[in-house]
């Protein structure tokens, strides 16, 4: 008969089993097994007369990784939060398995590892966050990380005022507390609802927390409102309204008979 011992392994939870003749360390390969799944696996051996032993009765239990995450999402949900999600993954509350947030990019965010949702607070308006998770497996070994990134909403404009006003032109001011760089657009309506827009000033962010506008009709009543947008272009609500009636035109020298 052979020399030696043969080895045995097998799987007791859904694993598969194999065997060969033991020559220094022995190495098994199980497949096609469930994403983030225990398996328990005991080895017997037989010696060359063909008995074997029992199983080691512990056995050594190990989880499958995880897939790397899918479906991650961020939404800007004010002007100083954001709201994340990702998919949910197999047995993702047992054992080690779970989640990890981290904010990688402006040192203001925050990190989770609570749940597959994750709402980070206290930031600052018009700032882009960038943020990964990763799932955690049974034995806490993580996936690679998947990012994204989202601006927070910008700072409605406020302590809006009118100066310099003409026969043609109204100069309209406000502040928000929003960083350099972020994009105003300034309107003017002859009608109080805005249903008659007559002039814009397009968006832009050189406008400096005022605007001019230059071709106003003369002694007519306008209206004006500003929103400001943040760096994925979206628009704040509008500010307050704000109305003045444009100087009348002077009248022009008489004539004589």
């Amino acid at each position: 008969g052979s020399t030696g011992c043969e080895f045995m392994i097998v799987g007791d939870s859904g694993g598969g089993d194999g065997s060969g003749v033991l020559d220094g360390t022995y190495t098994y390969t199980d497949s096609g097994l469930v994403e983030n799944s225990s398996y328990t696996y005991k080895v017997k051996y037989r010696n060359a007369s063909g008995i074997w032993t029992t199983t080691n009765p512990s056995g050594i239990t190990k989880w499958t990784l995880c897939n790397p995450p899918t479906g991650v999402s961020a939404q800007a949900t004010s002007t100083g939060s954001i709201s994340l999600s990702v998919d949910s993954f197999p047995n993702d509350d047992v054992a080690s398995s779970g989640y990890y947030w981290e904010c990688v990019q402006n040192p203001g965010g925050g990190s989770d590892s609570s749940s597959r949702t994750y709402t980070d607070d206290g930031l600052l308006a018009n700032e882009q966050y960038g943020y990964s998770v990763k799932y955690l497996n049974g034995d806490g070994i993580p996936t690679i990380t998947v990012s994204t990134y989202v601006y927070t909403h910008a700072q409605v404009p406020t302590q809006t005022a009118l100066d310099n006003v003409g026969t043609t032109s109204t100069t309209v001011h406000w502040t928000a507390d929003n960083p350099e760089g972020t994009e105003y657009l300034v309107q003017c309506s002859t009608s109080d609802g805005f249903e008659n827009i007559h002039d814009t000033s397009g968006w832009s962010a050189s406008w400096g927390g005022e605007y001019t506008f230059t071709s106003l009709s003369a002694n007519t009543t306008m209206y004006f409102r500003i929103m400001a947008r943040n760096g994925d272009e979206v628009g704040t609500d509008w500010s307050n309204k704000l109305s003045t009636c444009t100087h009348a035109n002077p009248p022009v020298n008489p004539g004589y008979a």
